[in-house]
């Protein structure tokens, strides 16, 4: 059953797949309990989550969208053991939204038996000691099908870790706020799309691919621990002022780092006995990245010699575990020195250094031996055809070496009456003639046994040095991770300089009054598109005093490019980077949700509006009194007074149950009333310049009221026919009469 959606076989996820999420579901009338296991083959990693859900699975749709981060040649996948038919398509359209390939599992699959067992083979500390884990039964379950699935039973021992996961350790964004805030590159008919219109593409100055793929990770997994952000906050803020360093470090070290990521992962399957495609090409990989990471150590310990350097993350976090790893993988480098011809290997010739084996280089010995007899044979050769023009000793894919001269040279000096050598002719091309002697073919053959020992023996010696090398791949591992990390934050440090954004302060956890604070914020897509066109606006939300806000204004006036654009510089702290503002103060949030606009689902039998009220209603069950929460012309899809009755509704329960930031962008300027009767209201417009039929845009941010929508301008100044527009205009005057209390009075019905 496919859902449209593509599936696979077990067969096909025992070879292919190296990334793997299976779902559980525990159902009652009371509640929805969602358990996950990921199973990560390349990083060796298990983890296992278990969380209420609500009846829109949103706690589902974050999990797969933070899991996913999958590189190119390692697909995610999920597996699923579908709850009842009722709730079926709600996952369905959840593995839809998310756009991942997934299969649905037996259900016999998804049971803890032998689990413990399976458990204490497979990982590095046993599981006996996992008090917390063992007690996640749905988990578990959920974890002995993938492991199932992946074929993992039989395979290679004591190699894994695992660990609890847990949603809240990151910012939690769901399908649509990653559309909404363009994070990743789309197909849009808006002025905004491709890569150059996404924040990764904006943000991916990285030199390696390993960096551009954390970069991603971040993206999906913005961090809610306030000391990590700190710690990259203060990493860029290192590399934004020493741009020299940042230079340096981007231009000359890390664009000589190979793909990390791939190379541990070839030493792991070979250290796990697995099929593998490493060869010697890979070792001298390694060697050279361990000369680079030197490199890079040196030039980060002489200018990093500031003694307030000494605590700084850039040296603690970074430097120091890079120099950890360079002492343990001095063995290794000695070894691939003695093993490896190095010299030869710089000649794209990835050859093992004969010296290296006594039997190997008594093989090279002879070889070298049997060539100098083939040379000495071509003098004689050349003396006893007298030929005037030289005769050269050429390489050939049948004969392996042959003689080739000058046609008539050749065929006077074979005519002579008295010859040494009985010459065959294998080719006349080009008046160039191939030729051969039956010494030849007989040092040829004994040449030939030569070689085939020697590949025979280095084929053995070349696994030999890779079961040696394989052994390092924790610390490839490692250095995978620094470097990625150093990449990413360099890239932070580059977009930050050259686009002038600020080191956000991250709101303390002890302040009395949590703000989102941002001093001349702008839109970092715009502004990055057009700078001269780009209009900075202040943003001021305080908790329990401004902490929702209606943002009335014109159509086109700049109302969701505001609401867009601090939802992007609060996602921007949490992954720590700088954001486009001069000041900025921001607070842990645990998600941003974003609700703005909605498509309709015609198979499904769901209309645009239909669509915008499910969207809502998992929105409002889903925030916290920590959420940020961006809305924008909720309610449009239905009659004026419904439309407004239930944007009020929805506005009045954000600010007084949920009690969360959010920013709420409407036509309804009716709403604006709220401010006098909730303390945390505030109102804004964005303020417009109407003279006669002409208005201008002025996209500043305002604090008040604004009373119009100028709908009817932008009619005019799209040239409407003129009775088109007397009708709107007075039909418009009519309904401004109504009074803005019959409006409340419905907007308290339906809340209730």
């Amino acid at each position: 059953m496919s859902d449209g959606l593509p599936q696979y076989s077990r067969e096909e996820a025992g070879e292919i797949n190296q990334t793997l999420l299976a779902v559980n579901f525990r159902i009652s009338q009371s509640e929805r309990t969602v358990a996950g296991a990921f199973v990560n083959l390349n990083e060796r990693t298990m983890m296992i989550t278990e969380f209420m859900d609500n009846e829109h699975f949103s706690g589902l749709e974050s999990l797969i969208i933070q899991l996913n981060n999958s590189s190119p040649d390692s697909k995610f996948r999920v597996l699923v053991n579908m709850p009842t038919d009722l709730l079926k398509d709600k996952v369905t359209d959840i593995l839809g939204m998310c756009e991942v390939e997934y299969s649905i599992g037996n259900k016999k699959d998804f049971s803890t038996n032998q689990v413990q067992h399976t458990l204490n083979s497979l990982l590095k500390e046993s599981f006996n000691y996992k008090l917390e884990e063992s007690e996640m039964e749905l988990a578990l379950a959920a974890l002995s099908a993938a492991i199932d699935h992946m074929n993992l039973r039989s395979g290679k021992q004591k190699q894994f870790a695992l660990k609890k996961y847990t949603l809240s350790q990151y910012l939690r964004l769901d399908v649509a706020a990653i559309k909404a805030l363009n994070i990743f590159p789309q197909n849009s008919e808006s002025g905004i799309s491709g890569q150059a219109g996404s924040v990764y593409g904006m943000l991916n100055q990285c030199k390696t691919s390993i960096g551009a793929r954390l970069l991603k990770k971040w993206l999906k997994q913005p961090t809610t621990n306030r000391e990590e952000i700190n710690q990259r906050l203060s990493i860029v803020e290192y590399l934004y002022i020493n741009d020299h360093i940042r230079k340096d470090i981007q231009g000359v070290h890390l664009k000589a780092f190979p793909d990390l990521e791939k190379l541990y992962a070839k030493f792991y399957r070979v250290q796990a006995k697995l099929r593998n495609n490493a060869q010697l090409v890979d070792c001298v990989k390694v060697y050279n990245m361990i000369s680079t990471l030197q490199e890079l150590c040196k030039y980060l310990d002489e200018n990093m010699i500031d003694e307030a350097m000494e605590q700084h993350p850039l040296r603690t976090e970074i430097l120091a575990k890079l120099k950890e790893t360079l002492d343990d993988f001095s063995k290794l480098r000695e070894m691939l020195e003695q093993c490896i011809d190095i010299s030869k290997a710089k000649q794209n010739d990835y050859i093992i250094n004969p010296a290296f084996s006594t039997d190997l280089k008594q093989i090279d010995t002879d070889i070298n031996r049997v060539k100098r007899k083939i040379e000495d044979l071509k003098g004689k050769v050349a003396d006893d055809l007298d030929c005037n023009k030289p005769v050269n000793l050429v390489e050939s894919q049948m004969h392996t070496f042959v003689f080739e001269c000058d046609k008539k040279e050749g065929d006077d000096g074979m005519r002579k009456g008295k010859r040494k050598y009985t010459y065959k002719v294998i080719s006349i091309k080009n008046k160039i003639m191939s030729f051969t002697v039956q010494e030849l073919k007989d040092l040829v053959r004994e040449y030939n046994e030569l070689e085939d020992s020697y590949r025979a023996l280095q084929n053995e010696l070349v696994l030999k040095v890779l079961e040696i090398a394989s052994t390092y791949y924790p610390l490839l591992e490692t250095v995978s991770t620094l470097i990625s990390q150093l990449d990413v934050l360099c890239a932070f440090a580059v977009v930050s300089s050259t686009n002038q954004y600020v080191k956000p302060l991250i709101c303390p956890e002890e302040k009395e009054q949590q703000q989102v604070y941002l001093i001349e914020s702008k839109h970092p897509l715009i502004h990055l598109q057009d700078p001269a066109s780009c209009i900075n606006n202040d943003c001021r939300m305080v908790k329990n005093k401004s902490n929702l806000q209606i943002i009335t204004g014109p159509n086109m006036g700049g109302k969701s490019t505001y609401i867009r654009q601090v939802a992007i510089c609060v996602l921007l702290a949490h992954i720590g980077c700088f954001v486009p503002c001069s000041k900025a103060e921001i607070p842990i949030v645990d998600c941003i949700i974003a609700r703005v606009g909605a498509s309709d689902h015609q198979l499904r039998g769901i209309s645009t509006f239909m669509a915008e009220m499910l969207e809502a209603s998992c929105m409002l069950k889903t925030a916290t009194s920590r959420s940020l929460i961006i809305m924008d012309e909720l309610g449009r899809g239905t009659s004026t007074n419904e439309g407004f009755g239930l944007a009020w509704a929805i506005a009045e329960y954000i600010a007084t149950e949920i009690n969360c930031f959010c920013l709420f962008a409407t036509h309804f300027h009716e709403m604006t009333a709220m401010q006098d009767e909730l303390p945390n209201v505030k109102n804004l417009y964005v303020s417009a310049l109407a003279q006669g039929d002409q208005l201008t845009m002025l996209y500043k941010v305002k604090e008040g009221v604004i009373d119009r929508s100028y709908g009817i301008h932008v009619a005019e100044m799209l040239k409407f026919p003129e009775e088109v527009l007397r009708e709107a205009k007075a039909l418009a005057n009519e309904l401004e009469n109504f009074q803005e209390a019959s409006y409340k009075a419905q907007g308290a019905g339906i809340a209730k």
